[in-house]
């Protein structure tokens, strides 16, 4: 998946949409053909990281940067697509419910409030960070996938130690 992303198509076909040097309009393409039999008058709309979604469009955040970036998608953004060479953070927003990873070595967070997020893996070894319900589509390598994370960094966060005030209980 280097220099793709892979997507479910209409009915059973995936789409495999190629980077190159028109990503946007060919990613957006693939997008609103996608999403035709479910609403005829869909339209992809490419939004920048953090920004709000515009009312009535299929929202996304498009990474094809070349170094590691953090991309968090904004209120009423649907999905974050990788295409990028850096290893990248991808963070949903409570209505992502599509994920696409780019290279290898990715950190995706899903904050879906209802239904299932979809997350495709970038070339492997990616971590995924789950809050709510999500599907994940993952490469080979060492991918780490931590369940119902209230907030990312949580899953790193060692416990802290805990100590007893109270003297030993006897025995008899």
């Amino acid at each position: 998946m280097a220099n793709t992303a892979t997507l479910p198509g209409a009915g059973k076909a995936f789409v495999t949409i190629t980077a190159g040097a028109d990503d946007h309009t060919q990613l957006q393409a693939a997008i609103n053909a996608e999403f035709v039999n479910a609403k005829p008058n869909i339209t992809a709309a490419t939004v920048a990281s953090g920004a709000a979604g515009k009312a009535g469009f299929f929202n996304l955040v498009f990474d094809d940067a070349a170094t590691s970036k953090a991309f968090t998608a904004g209120t009423g953004v649907q999905a974050i697509i990788d295409t990028g060479a850096g290893t990248d953070t991808l963070t949903g927003s409570a209505q992502t419910n599509l994920i696409v990873g780019g290279t290898a070595g990715n950190v995706i967070n899903t904050n879906l409030a209802s239904g299932v997020a979809s997350v495709f893996g970038g070339d492997g070894s990616d971590t995924v960070n789950v809050s709510g319900k999500a599907q994940a589509y993952l490469e080979g390598g060492k991918n780490v996938v931590n369940l119902n994370v209230a907030t990312p960094s949580a899953c790193w966060a060692p416990a802290a130690p805990t100590r007893s005030t109270s003297p030993p209980a006897t025995i008899p």
